[in-house]
C-alpha cells in the first residue's frame, strides 16, 4: 500500500487507500533493446470520444479557471499555460493544452481519437508527415530478418522510412475531414455535451450513434459498427457489434438528447460528496435509473471498486 504526500487522506478527514499493482512482462513482449533500469507505467483508457464540449471552451476562459484555481492553492504546471509553450497546430495558431493526461493537445482536430487515426494506425496526414515510433524500435526492426526478407527491404532503407519527417500524406486533409463526418461524427453527438468520459465513452457514442440515426430515419438493420478506445497507443479495445432488426423498438424509447436536456446542475461540493458517496439519495428527486450504490472498502484487491444498480 501507497502513503501520498497528502497522507492518503482527504482535508475532511476520510481516509482513502493506495494500492500500485505488480507488473510483470515477458522479456520475449519487448521488440527494443531493453536497459538494465527502467519503470513501467500504467495509463487509464482515453475514450475517443466525448471531447467536444471541452473544445467549445475559449481560450480565455480555460485560462481564467486555471488562474481561479492557482488562487485556490491547487498545485498546478505554469509552463503549460505561459503563452510560449502553447501547442502550435497545422493551420499555424497556437492554443493552450486541453486534451490527454499530459495536456499536449490544443484542438479538437488534434485531440483523443482524431489523433489516433495515426498514432495507432500510422496513416499520415499533412500534418503528421512521420511515424509515431521511437528511435529504439526502429533500430530493432530494421535488424530484424524476418522483416527485411517480408519487405524485400535494406536495415537503412527500412530505418529511413520508419524515421523519416517527410512521408508522402496517406490521407488528405479533405479526406480527412469526410472521414471523421461520415463514419465518427454521429457516435459525438451526446459526448460533446457532456465532456470526455473516459472508458464510459465508448457505450456514450453508440448510443449517440443509434439515436442520431433512429432520429434521422435511417435504418441499420443488420449492419455492422465497429468499436474503438485506447490509450495513447499503449492498449485499446476493438470490436465490432451487428445491429439487430429489432434496434429501433429499443432505442425509441431513450429520448437521449431530450434527457441530456434535463440535466440538474450542480456545485463543486455536491459533486465531492457524489464521488464519495457521501450522499443517502439522488440529488435529482425525480430519477429513475442506474445509480452508485455502493464504493468498495473492504476488499484488498477490489478497493474502490464502484457498485451500480437499478434505482427505482
Amino acid at each position: 500500500e501507497y502513503t501520498d504526500e497528502f497522507g492518503n487522506k482527504f482535508p475532511d478527514g476520510e481516509t482513502y487507500s493506495l494500492i500500485y499493482p505488480e507488473v510483470r512482462i515477458d522479456r520475449s513482449a519487448f521488440n527494443v533493446p531493453m536497459p538494465d533500469f527502467y519503470k513501467v507505467r500504467l495509463e487509464a483508457t482515453i475514450g475517443i470520444y466525448g471531447t467536444g464540449l471541452l473544445d467549445a471552451i475559449p481560450d480565455d476562459s480555460l485560462l481564467a479557471q486555471y488562474e481561479k484555481e492557482k488562487k485556490l492553492g491547487y498545485k498546478l504546471n505554469d509552463a503549460k499555460y505561459q503563452p510560449e509553450n502553447f501547442i502550435k497546430e497545422a493551420d499555424g495558431t497556437s492554443h493552450p493544452g486541453r486534451y490527454t493526461y499530459g495536456l499536449t493537445r490544443g484542438t479538437l482536430q488534434n485531440g483523443p481519437g482524431s489523433n489516433a487515426i495515426w498514432n495507432i494506425t500510422n496513416v499520415t496526414r499533412s500534418d503528421r508527415r512521420y511515424h509515431y515510433v521511437t528511435e529504439a524500435y526502429a533500430v530493432a526492426m530494421s535488424q530484424n530478418k524476418d522483416i527485411q526478407k517480408s519487405l524485400g527491404k535494406t536495415e537503412k532503407e527500412i530505418y529511413d522510412y520508419l524515421m523519416s519527417k517527410e512521408l508522402t500524406p496517406e490521407l488528405s486533409d479533405e479526406d480527412y475531414i469526410n472521414f471523421i463526418n461520415e463514419k465518427i461524427e454521429k457516435s459525438q453527438r451526446a459526448s460533446s455535451e457532456i465532456g470526455n468520459m473516459y472508458t464510459a465513452s465508448i457505450f456514450m457514442a453508440l448510443l449517440s450513434a443509434l439515436q442520431t440515426s433512429f432520429n434521422e430515419n435511417e435504418d441499420l438493420t443488420e449492419k455492422e459498427i465497429g468499436f474503438l478506445a485506447y490509450g495513447s497507443g499503449s492498449k485499446s479495445k476493438v470490436f465490432v457489434g451487428k445491429i439487430s432488426p429489432e434496434w429501433k423498438s429499443v432505442v425509441e424509447k431513450w429520448n437521449l438528447f431530450e434527457n441530456l436536456t434535463k440535466r440538474l446542475a450542480i456545485d463543486f461540493d455536491t459533486y465531492e460528496k457524489l464521488h464519495r458517496k457521501q450522499l443517502d439519495s439522488s440529488v435529482n428527486p425525480n430519477y429513475k435509473g442506474f445509480g452508485l450504490t455502493r464504493i468498495e472498502k473492504e476488499s484488498p484487491v477490489l478497493k474502490g471498486a464502484r457498485y451500480y444498480s437499478y434505482q427505482k
